[in-house]
């Protein structure tokens, strides 16, 4: 391998190659230095501009990376993931509105573009817009209905409207794509507690819990439900458990927990 890069250290196509590879096993610097040497051998290649740019991403160099994914279009106006990825830069330097010019120009080639989709919704969700964010949420996974993500934040969205019917629809349908993402357990679990099904609540925080023990947040939940349900030595081994994983505990809460002991 050593031996063919070095055969191949004039060519663009190779080098760039090469960076993108390093960019999915996480050599980041690696990356940088290869993507630099492609663009500085063929100072036209969209691809090797666009390899830079996201590998400055990676870093958080969002000014450096503007520049070559800037530079990127300018060569090929019509590289669609390009202005996605524009976009998210901006979403980085939380600039949501900027970042909506560039998710819509991607979209604008690429209708079907489903992570496009998804990311206007979150950059329209940053907005508060929310109206406007459920339906591109629901635009992505009409074409990709395995998108986990969408599924997660159409569900908080819902969650954010009182439509916990629906959030709770959402979230089992990310769980059903992958059963160990944590953040759609929890959020299923404070649908459950939202609508009274406390069982059903502390069974989702318990399945959390042993997914990520560390999780301080799924305690304190537990924690609030087991006091509810004056089950309060339960309710106190919870709150211990998450001050001690530096969850922020209300001292009021703390105080009227331990007074029950």
């Amino acid at each position: 391998m050593e031996s063919y890069i070095k055969e191949h250290q004039g060519d663009d196509y190779i080098l760039t190659k090469l960076g993108e590879t390093y960019s999915c096993v996480g050599r980041h610097n690696e990356a940088l230095d290869a993507f630099r040497k492609a663009v500085a051998i063929d100072p036209k290649s969209a691809d090797a501009h666009k390899g830079l740019g996201l590998a400055y991403c990676e870093k958080g160099m969002f000014g450096e990376a503007v520049i070559e994914l800037k530079q990127a279009i300018a060569i090929n106006p019509k590289l669609a993931d390009v202005y996605n990825n524009h976009g998210l830069v901006y979403c980085s330097e939380d600039l949501p509105g900027k970042a909506i010019s560039e998710f819509m120009k991607a979209i604008e080639m690429e209708p079907d573009f489903a992570e496009a989709r998804y990311n206007l919704g979150m950059a329209y969700g940053a907005m508060g817009l929310v109206h406007e964010e459920i339906p591109q949420y629901k635009k992505a996974l009409d074409i990709n209905p395995n998108l986990v993500e969408a599924h997660c934040n159409l569900g908080a969205a819902y969650d954010h409207n009182g439509m916990w019917d629906d959030a709770i629809a959402e979230y089992k349908k990310a769980l059903v794509i992958d059963p160990r993402i944590v953040v759609a357990r929890v959020n299923l679990a404070v649908a459950y507690r939202q609508k009274g099904l406390l069982d059903d609540a502390i069974s989702e925080f318990r399945k959390a819990m042993a997914i990520d023990p560390k999780n301080g947040e799924v305690h304190f939940h537990l924690a609030a439900i087991y006091y509810a349900q004056k089950q309060y030595g339960l309710a106190v081994q919870h709150c211990d458990r998450a001050a001690g994983l530096g969850s922020q505990v209300p001292p009021w809460f703390m105080q009227k927990l331990h007074a029950r002991r």
